[in-house]
């Protein structure tokens, strides 16, 4: 059994809104994401660090002392990312269980999205990992992810949100 897990998923806007990572959605996702490390006994999470649920993955990596690789798309990120949102990117990037690693260097361009994906995916494949996608089955990066690790056989565990988000807008 492999102990390396790539993570991918929503951005808050799909996800409640949670910008902060604090919320009813957010604390669904953290126990999706730390049932997973705790059952699979996973030693390295990769995370792209983008805002929404590769945050929330880093931040349960760190909570349960896990190795984090974090394949960021470009060297400005979180450029135009709200103060709040770089300050906690910040602050996740600099923790000592967090690696750092460009996948594409210098500025956004509007494939190194894409390029960053199939690299977390590629990197599970090389350690005989998994990937863990917090996705509703909607189009767009998540799903592009997914279906990349489809084709280059890489084993896909999925949680949808859905009804966390319904029972949160429910007030549940």
């Amino acid at each position: 059994m492999s102990n390396v897990l790539t993570i991918t998923g929503h951005r808050p806007q799909k996800l409640n809104s949670e910008w902060d990572g604090i919320g009813p959605v957010s604390d669904w996702i953290r126990d999706q994401i730390r049932g997973v490390i705790i059952a699979r006994d996973i030693k390295e999470l990769v995370s792209g660090g983008a805002l929404g649920v590769d945050q929330l993955g880093i931040e349960v990596s760190i909570e349960e002392v896990v190795n984090v690789l974090a394949a960021i798309p470009c060297n400005n990120q979180d450029k135009k990312w709200f103060p709040k949102s770089k300050k906690r990117y910040q602050f996740l990037m600099a923790h000592p269980l967090v690696e750092k690693h460009v996948v594409s260097p210098g500025e956004y361009t509007h494939n190194c999205m894409q390029v960053r994906n199939i690299w977390m995916v590629n990197y599970a494949k090389a350690h005989d990992g998994k990937v863990l996608a917090i996705w509703d089955g909607s189009s767009g990066g998540t799903g592009n992810c997914v279906e990349y690790a489809h084709k280059v056989g890489v084993e896909v565990i999925q949680r949808d949100p859905t009804e966390a988000v319904k029972n949160a807008n429910n007030g549940e």
